[in-house]
Order: structure tokens, then sequence, then C-alpha cells
């Protein structure tokens, strides 16, 4: 993928929005983030703040399985922003990775693009 790529930037009471990210300086100085998850509230995601505070294992455990699936979600939709930028091997390492399925690289840099979007409106439904 080159250097400079579209993502998602997030804020604590801005819509989320896309930008280059080349851009993402300006935008961190102004408040903005690469993932929501310094925005979100522990008790909107079922998780104990006074536990957490306490070192509880079990509360912390729990919140590093949200934390980390807000992480690959993210991770899954930027990629998806910049699939046409992306080599035939970064294709495959996302199919693999964020849909779990195997793509033919002898098809088409296209080809292998379009049935990306189809496997991920498959899981959108």
């Amino acid at each position: 993928m080159s250097n400079v790529y579209k993502t998602w930037i997030y804020h604590a009471t801005e819509e989320a929005k896309i930008i280059n990210s080349d851009e993402y300086e300006k935008y961190y100085k102004e408040g903005w983030q690469d993932s929501p998850a310094p925005f979100l509230l522990y008790e909107d995601l079922g998780l104990d703040s006074d536990k957490i505070k306490a070192k509880d294992d079990e509360e912390i455990v729990k919140a590093s399985i949200i934390f980390k699936a807000v992480e690959g979600v993210i991770d899954c939709i930027n990629g998806e922003l910049n699939l046409d930028e992306m080599s035939k091997s970064e294709l495959e390492d996302y199919a693999r990775k964020h849909l779990k399925i195997e793509l033919d690289r002898r098809r088409s840099k296209n080809r292998l693009c379009t049935e990306i979007r189809e496997a991920l409106n498959d899981d959108s439904e």
C-alpha cells in the first residue's frame, strides 16, 4: 500500500470521518484519534470501572478482549477503504485475516478486490 492511505479518525464530540493519513497529525492536535477506544466508557461496554481501577484480573481480561475487538474492526474497515491501493499479496493477507477466505492470486487485482467486497457485503447482511 502507498505511504498515504485513507483512514477513519474519531473524536470525543464529533462524528467519525475519513481522512488521508498524511493529515493525521493536524487532526491529532485537535483531539482526534485513530481509534474510538479512548472515548469509550467502561460502563457502556458492560465493564465495571471500579473493578478495573482495583486491578481485578477478570474485569481487565474482559476489557482487553473488548478493546482488541475494537482494534480488529478498525483494522478491517481501514483496510476496506484502501483495497484498491493494496498489492495482490496485501489483498490475500487482508482476506485471510479479516474474512477467513483464500484468494486465487492468479486472478486480476480488480477481481480480487471484487471478491473481498462481495465477502464483506455477505458478512454485513
